[in-house]
């Protein structure tokens, strides 16, 4: 993949209407939003963006920081916005998602009247290529477009069918007219309020929730997640071919789960890309906590770097023997081929 750099970014797009791009996290992933925002900066430089951060709570030198990595650019201008969660502190929250992964149900509150149709994105995704087509997808009458899950395990918990789709919620095309217009913000409150039990993925739950059958369903190239890699064709309906050219050319990488690149023990696929853009970032001399002598010996000895060459290079062998072995994976627990 062929990375631009500020210096390569020489467009005039002035006269361009700026697409709105919201991010939503909380300070603890300033670094890895700069990130984001670096990729997909330096891989549009035609398209000019409006792009706004919200947080539950910031710090300036990091705020400072996101600001330095966008000011690059010539093709996009930031605000920072806070939105506290103590009107929400009582919704569920477990494992490492935060209570601010549920800012996202709240956009018709913080953002500009103006905004009618706006992308979102998480903070730990790389955006791989242009987002034009993506952008220009018509949602005029859905909620919101986003990426079908092949495998989720919890949408038959919300109701769903076995066979229904379910989004993954890091990569929204939002029209946030129609949810002005729907006034959704109370349904989305009261379902995360009263379904604690089943809301397994959180906000995530609750948007395929009360947004089910009013979604638009995008090519898995808008959202892939590392670990998708390691899956079959037949996962995804498609043939081999054309999901070997998906999984080596995505246009949006997510590093979902707690395997994230910017830990030193973990080997996602495309651990790479994280680290090329972070390069473009004031975090550029960034070194991963958890790189000790302890760490490393550990990584050896699982050969996780060796694993993930394996499952990348034969992903049909490695799953013969992980389930040769009976190596329990919940992921790839139904997987066939």
């Amino acid at each position: 993949m062929k990375q631009d750099t500020p210096a390569n970014i020489n467009i005039n797009v002035a006269d361009i209407r700026p697409i709105p791009v919201v991010f939503c996290a909380d300070k603890r992933f300033c670094q890895h939003m700069a990130v984001t925002m670096a990729s997909l900066l330096a891989n549009n430089a035609a398209h000019r963006f409006r792009l706004i951060a919200v947080f539950d709570e910031w710090d300036r030198h990091t705020i400072e920081r996101v600001s330095e990595t966008v000011a690059q650019f010539q093709n996009a201008e930031i605000t920072f916005k806070t939105f506290g969660t103590s009107s929400f502190s009582h919704f569920r929250v477990d494992r490492e998602i935060p209570l601010s992964s549920y800012l996202r149900l709240f956009m018709t509150d913080f953002l500009p009247s103006d905004i009618d149709k706006l992308l979102y994105l998480d903070s730990d995704l790389i955006v791989c290529g242009d987002i034009r087509e993506l952008w220009d997808t018509d949602t005029c009458d859905y909620f919101l477009a986003a990426v079908p899950d092949p495998y989720s395990d919890n949408h038959v918990a919300l109701g769903f069918d076995k066979d229904e789709k379910y989004f993954n919620a890091g990569v929204l095309l939002v029209n946030l007219a129609k949810w002005r217009q729907a006034n959704v913000l109370p349904d989305l409150v009261a379902y995360a309020e009263e379904h604690t039990d089943i809301l397994r993925y959180h906000d995530q739950c609750t948007l395929n929730a009360v947004f089910r059958g009013q979604v638009l369903f995008l090519p898995y190239r808008w959202n892939f997640p590392a670990r998708n890699a390691d899956l079959p064709a037949s996962a995804f309906g498609m043939t081999k071919t054309d999901f070997s050219r998906l999984r080596k050319h995505p246009s949006i990488v997510h590093y979902t789960t707690h395997v994230k690149p910017w830990l030193y023990a973990q080997e996602p696929h495309y651990k790479s890309l994280y680290y090329r853009y972070l390069k473009l970032t004031p975090w550029s001399d960034f070194q991963p906590q958890d790189r000790n002598l302890q760490t490393a010996l550990k990584k050896f000895m699982k050969m996780e770097k060796l694993k993930q060459v394996l499952k990348w290079r034969t992903p049909a062998l490695f799953r013969f023997l992980r389930q040769s072995l009976g190596v329990g994976d919940p992921f790839l627990r139904n997987v066939r081929g």
